[in-house]
């Protein structure tokens, strides 16, 4: 028995130690903070029929919410608007753009939500992948 313990034990510790951790986005990854970037992960273990992300796991997604609400739109009537038959769709096409623009593909990318002007809605962001330059 105390073989099997020491076992279960050992087993737990490398399993915890090669497990990969969430890890904060390399520093200076985006460009400076007075350029209004922050750097938000990308979920590249997302699927369709995986439900929407909760509150707090998904910035990106935060951000957009916070803009349909400003623009006094719920996300089902967005996802109408833009031709989705639900807000998941919606979600996973915004995840897709994001994947695409994460060319490291090493989880992160730079949001930046752009000024309000008149024709762009307040859930539109700039994105910009981690390790590249600003436009």
């Amino acid at each position: 028995m105390r073989r099997l313990l020491a076992s279960l034990a050992a087993l737990s510790v490398l399993l915890v130690s090669a497990a990969p951790a969430v890890a904060a986005p390399p520093s200076k990854s985006c460009p400076p903070g007075a350029s209004g970037y922050v750097a938000v992960p990308v979920d590249w273990a997302w699927q369709s029929g995986d439900g929407l992300p909760a509150a707090g796991d998904d910035p990106a997604w935060d951000f957009a919410l916070a803009g349909f609400v400003a623009e006094g739109l719920t996300a089902e009537e967005v996802a109408a608007l833009f031709g989705f038959g639900s807000v998941e769709e919606l979600y996973g096409f915004a995840l897709d753009d994001r994947r695409a623009i994460d060319r490291d593909a090493n989880g992160w990318v730079c949001l930046k939500d752009l000024p309000d002007t008149p024709g762009i809605p307040a859930f539109i962001f700039q994105f910009v992948d981690d390790r590249a330059a600003a436009p």
